[in-house]
């Protein structure tokens, strides 16, 4: 859900939930589904703005399995494909590649 907030913020310039109240913020939050991002940047594509609308679902089963499943939608999206509607359910462990998390982001990202 943190990443969902996050990768939001990057596309749009806001956070998903807007409030002078720190109170209200967390119950939009819990309440209160997230704007689309199209409709904060018109630049953003139909294939992101699906991949973090899932990301910040309410519930947790509504989201991604798992960070390779998150990983692996990502990359379809880089690739220029759209995300699938429901994630198909892994069958197995995303090994760790050399570098870790910070060695995919570069190769992810294309630096070197």
């Amino acid at each position: 859900y943190g990443l969902g907030a996050a990768i939001f913020h990057l596309l749009t310039g806001r956070v998903p939930f807007e409030h002078p109240s720190s109170t209200q913020v967390m119950v939009m939050h819990v309440q209160n589904p997230p704007p689309d991002p199209r409709s904060l940047n018109p630049q953003v594509s139909r294939g992101a703005a699906q991949l973090v609308l899932k990301l910040l679902a309410k519930e947790p089963d509504q989201r991604y399995p798992d960070g390779g499943a998150v990983a692996e939608a990502l990359q379809n999206l880089l690739d220029g494909h759209q995300p699938e509607q429901e994630p198909r359910q892994r069958t197995r462990k995303v090994q760790p590649t050399s570098g870790g998390f910070f060695g995919w982001l570069k190769r992810l990202f294309g630096s070197k």
